[in-house]
């Protein structure tokens, strides 16, 4: 196959790969680089990819050529002369004949159109796309139907005729029916084989079997309650065997009764050949396992305790139940309720999701214990987000067992779920599974996961408590605490909750990888950091999101490089800016990297590259930050003031950018222009760059000033009068932390300019730093006597009232500074303190929410919510 390369314009041949096969980068032997192939060039390089006809034909079907409408699906014979065929029901165009079933009887060949010597070899004109969006081929019809049956191509991923639409496999009139054969019988019934409608992603039946012997069910429901609310009382694993025999023999009598009257689907069989190959073990008629029963009961048990240990104990013993008896209905449901939650907890597969669907219909066809079958089918929809569905076959359920808390607990989950947060109605179907179950704690934590996102943190906490109280060994709810604590800045008590949920669950994605992100970004810790994460990606890569690999494995090279590991660095993001070539944080740090390797000219294309409209102001800001370091680096001064001036446009309030734009100007010789823009700023809040905010992806320790500040210095000495100067050095030593000398020099500036209102603020900031607050006043209300429309120097005004307890005058100076622009998420986040303390509360609560509407990442307003209880 020939295909030209995107880049230079050559064409080379390209070899397709084997179907199945892991797919490799398409070199260029021209321009040695990646030209990825479109569905076009896959499909064989023309307009349709057939070099066929307009539809795709191939041609010389002629009056056997069959169609299918694509609106409607009958099949149809084009007429003669008609180039695009109506559908003869529906009226509307057919879309596109195809050749007829080259696998069925009587059908013409496929091969009966080939030129002569090549009537032996069957026509590729098929092509494949995988759940991924690879697409492969062309194939033969012959070779696709092997691959079917050899269940190496599922019903859910695509197939098209050379030049045609996509459809589903399950749903191909050509294929579909190879996904419906069930060559080999298990031993779960003896009709045929039932349909599946096969759809993608929720392959359910839309109609429940009907459930019968009701009374029965209940009575053994009771029963098997009571057997398993003993195991927990008593806090033990292993029932007595009088206990296990009486139980096994009522269920053996009224669960079993009869063989199953309808046979499984070959999903369903071929779930179940899995598990028996995965317990062969316990199938030996010499094995001493115990009964399917006892299984179940111990499955039950583990699964109720809900600790990540206890679910994963819970899948084996639930997984051998069902291994023993395939018509165990209690196993099979025990065993699709316990799938979902897996899966919803990232303890498992999402794939455990569509085995829940095999395992409920295997259920169904036992005609037995109807509450606990509903209640597996319950938990399915409303864990998948099918709240309505969930409901109607909760309640259903209800009505056979009216007594069991797990309804009423996901019941409120639903409602919970429908309305986006945790309403009335939730907490009446919550109160109801407590009131039967005191001990039910997974309430208290779906509570506190509703208050959490409603942002009543305090209550969340509160409620998050109450569930560690009744089940100790529960990672979610210490990760919801470290997640909570790390919202409000608390990074102690994060870590500390993090680092409990990572010792009862060292898969737990969120513990881990949040707090090796505080380890390397607040913690000053990126070794312990890049352990974590690439632990992380050995143990459980396949099992994450593309998205959450992405994010892992840029946090991973952030670690490594600030660890000083430059190559395990880049080697972290090879995967990631594989997967996808423009992700702009692997961009980002990938030009880090180049810069630390003293390459920063190859930096430069990259941050490029990493700029997006997409990303907020202040991301785009750090990219042209970073890209004026490396010009700077580079020897490019001119494209580095640009890169500086960029950054400013796009985010005014990022003062770093006019800080290290300085070094620019001082380095050509021109100190007073240097010291001219980078008191540009004055006016903007200058420590708003430095806020606390939730580490993010761009993260990236910023430079040392003090060399900077040095040539500042040194440029002052060399002139008598150099007001600007001097103000200019003491704004670089404040933002070095080194508060006394900047003090100095700006006392010098003030000394030389009696109004240089930027030593004035300055001078201010820094007493303010250092807790003098009647000093910082005084110097903030000089600053104020030389420009007074500064909403910035009322804000900080505010703040020396505010810390002298003077909160009328603290309120009215928010208020002015507010009136003249000072609008950020930390001005309103100090209003509000001032108004809480003052006693208004409500409408504290007003400027909290608009701070957080200002910038979602900030922790000042809500650490104030948190604190102030409002």
């Amino acid at each position: 196959m020939q295909i030209t390369c995107q880049h230079c314009d050559q064409s080379f041949d390209y070899e397709p790969p084997t179907f199945g096969a892991e797919e490799e980068a398409t070199i260029c032997p021209v321009c040695g680089r990646d030209t990825p192939l479109t569905d076009s060039w896959a499909a064989g390089g023309d307009l349709f990819g057939g070099g066929g006809d307009l539809f795709g034909g191939g041609g010389g079907a002629g009056a056997d050529a069959r169609v299918y409408c694509f609106n409607c699906g009958k099949a149809m014979t084009p007429r003669e002369g008609e180039l695009i065929p109506v559908c003869d029901d529906c009226r509307q165009d057919a879309g596109q004949p195809q050749p007829a079933d080259p696998l069925s009887e009587g059908a013409p060949s496929p091969t009966d159109t080939l030129p002569p010597g090549m009537a032996d070899e069957p026509v590729a004109d098929w092509m494949i796309r995988k759940a991924n969006g690879n697409v492969y081929g062309p194939f033969p019809a012959e070779t696709i139907v092997e691959w079917i049956k050899a269940r190496k191509i599922n019903p859910d991923e695509e197939v098209a005729h050379i030049g045609g639409a996509w459809r589903l496999f399950g749903q191909h009139e050509e294929f579909g029916r190879y996904f419906e054969s069930s060559a080999t019988e298990l031993t779960t019934g003896t009709q045929a084989t039932a349909e599946i409608d096969f759809r993608r992603r929720t392959p359910m039946r839309d109609a429940a079997r009907s459930f019968t012997r009701i009374g029965v069910a209940i009575v053994l429901l009771a029963v098997i309650g009571y057997g398993v609310w003993w195991a927990i009382d008593s806090e033990i694993l292993v029932l007595s065997e009088g206990t296990v025999d009486g139980l096994a023999n009522r269920i053996s009598e009224t669960g079993r009764g009869e063989e199953p009257t309808a046979s499984a689907s070959e999903g369903a069989e071929q779930m179940l050949r899995d598990l028996r190959a995965a317990y062969a073990d316990i199938l030996d008629p010499e094995a001493t396992h115990g009964s399917s029963t006892e299984h179940y009961l111990r499955g039950r048990t583990l699964m109720l305790r809900d600790s990540v240990a206890d679910l994963l104990a819970a899948r084996k013993e639930l997984e051998q139940a069902v291994v023993l008896d395939p018509a165990n209905a209690l196993a099979l449901a025990g065993l699709a309720e316990l799938y979902n939650v897996l899966a919803v907890r990232s303890l498992g597969s999402l794939d455990l999701q569509r085995d829940t669907i095999y395992l409920v219909e295997l259920a169904e066809q036992q005609d037995t214990f109807p509450a606990e079958v509903l209640r597996a089918r319950a938990t399915w929809l409303v864990y998948l987000g099918k709240w309505g569905e969930g409901v109607s076959v909760c309640q259903q359920a209800l009505q056979k067992n009216p007594a069991d808390p797990s309804l009423h607990f996901l019941l409120g989950v639903a409602a919970a779920g429908r309305a986006g947060a945790v309403t009335e109605e939730a907490r009446g179907h919550f109160d109801k599974a407590l009131e039967l179950d005191p001990g039910f704690h997974q309430v208290w934590y779906e509570l506190g996961r509703g208050e959490e996102e409603a942002g009543n943190l305090r209550t969340a906490i509160e409620y998050f408590d109450k569930k560690i109280a009744l089940d100790g060994r529960s990672a979610s709810a210490h990760t919801r605490l470290g997640l909570i604590y790390e919202r409000v800045g608390d990074h102690a008590r994060a870590t500390e909750h993090f680092d409990r949920a990572i010792a009862l669950n060292p898969s737990d994605q969120d513990a881990v990888i949040r707090r090796g992100i505080l380890a390397y970004q607040v913690d000053g810790a990126p070794g312990r950091a890049a352990e974590m994460l690439d632990k992380l990606l050995q143990d459980k890569g396949e099992d994450l999101a593309i998205s959450r690999r992405k994010e892992v494995g840029v946090h991973l090279s952030a670690a490594r490089r600030l660890a000083g590991d430059l190559d395990g660095a880049l080697a972290a993001l090879e995967p990631v800016l594989k997967e996808d070539r423009n992700y702009s944080p692997g961009l980002f740090h990938k030009g880090q990297v180049l810069v630390a390797q003293g390459r920063p000219n190859e930096a430069i294309p990259l941050y490029t590259r990493a700029d997006s409209p997409e990303l907020t102001s202040r991301e785009r800001a750090l990219l042209q930050f970073w890209t004026g370091r490396a010009a700077y680096l580079g020897d490019q001064r001119q494209d580095a003031l640009e890169a500086y001036t960029r950054a400013i446009e796009f985010d005014p309030d990022y003062v770093p950018a006019y800080l290290w734009r300085s070094e620019v100007n001082i380095g050509l010789g021109d100190p007073t222009g240097a010291s001219a823009g980078l008191l540009e700023h004055i006016g903007r809040d200058p420590l708003d760059y430095a806020r606390v905010r939730r580490p993010g992806l761009f993260y990236e320790p910023l430079p040392s000033l003090g060399p900077l500040a040095d040539a500042f210095k040194q440029a002052a000495r060399q002139v008598t009068f150099a007001p600007h100067l001097n103000a200019a050095t003491g704004v670089l030593l404040f933002h070095e932390g080194r508060t006394r000398e900047a003090g100095e020099h700006l006392s010098k500036a003030i000394s030389q300019d009696g109004r240089n209102e930027a030593a004035f603020f300055y001078l201010g900031l820094s007493k303010y730093r250092d807790g003098q607050h009647a000093g910082a006043g005084a110097a903030i209300t000089a600053a104020l006597q030389v420009e007074h429309n500064r909403g910035v120097y009322h804000v900080y005004m505010g703040e020396s009232y505010l810390e002298r307890g003077r909160l009328d005058e603290a309120i009215g100076a928010y208020e002015k500074g507010l009136g003249y622009g000072a609008k950020s998420s930390w001005s309103h986040t100090r209003f509000a303190v001032a108004l809480a303390r003052q006693g208004e509360d409500a409408r504290a609560r007003e400027q909290l929410d608009e701070a957080i509407a200002l910038d979602e990442t900030a922790v000042a307003p809500r650490r104030q919510e948190f604190l102030l209880e409002l």
